[in-house]
């Protein structure tokens, strides 16, 4: 009740300064990644568009303006918003991954990939890219080079339960190179990592019932 009562606070004062200096790209900003993290997306579809529009070079505020589109579900608008500010960004490995989330919702997944093989050629270390890459892969058939995804993101983040139990779920397939073995071995790892956790659970019941273990 308290957190809630002073997220409440910083929004009205947040509003009350962005109304009194309207020409602030930074105090609508500050208002529209408030209003993001609180799931209010057409409100902060309209402070952050007004941010971009403010500071147009403004990688961040570009960014989230679209990352709330997204999240207002208004995938084609947002679409057509990074298709817009491409030529500005169109380096940036965040600015390829927030326009596959835009195509992967709105089921293209081709486009997807393409935007993705992008934000990991930028980044090779973007992991969210690389996790949405190989499951785009998993659903074209190439389950090989997924695996290896998986594999490379268990290596690099050892502690991170979600990549395991994701592993141990992917990796049964032999004839791409996985096996049983490693399947439980990972989903045995995810379980010692977070032996509560709903998905690590649902992931090792799975992969034991797969198994026969």
């Amino acid at each position: 009740m308290l957190f809630r009562s002073r997220v409440d606070e910083a929004e009205g004062l947040l509003r009350s300064a962005s109304a009194a200096s309207p020409g602030s790209a930074n105090l609508h900003a500050e208002l529209g990644k408030l209003l993001l993290k609180e799931d209010k997306y057409e409100d902060s579809v309209m402070e952050l568009g007004q941010a971009a529009q403010q500071n147009p070079e403004s990688l961040e505020y570009n960014m989230l303006a679209a990352e709330a589109l997204i999240g207002w579900k208004h995938y084609p608008t947002a679409i057509q918003f990074l298709r817009a500010v491409q030529p500005r960004f169109g380096n940036n490995a965040h600015f390829h991954y927030e326009f596959a989330l835009a195509y992967y919702y709105e089921s293209d997944l081709n486009a997807t990939r393409k935007e993705l093989e992008q934000a990991v050629r930028l980044s090779p270390s973007f992991e969210r890219a690389e996790f949405l890459l190989a499951n785009c892969l998993i659903v074209g058939g190439e389950t090989a080079r997924a695996l290896t995804i998986f594999r490379k993101l268990v290596k690099e983040h050892p502690d991170n339960a979600f990549y395991w139990a994701t592993l141990g779920m992917k990796a049964g397939h032999v004839d791409t190179g996985g096996s049983a073995e490693e399947s439980l071995r990972a989903v045995r790892r995810a379980l010692a990592l977070e032996p509560n956790g709903s998905y690590v659970e649902f992931a090792a019941a799975t992969v034991f019932t797969e198994t026969g273990e």
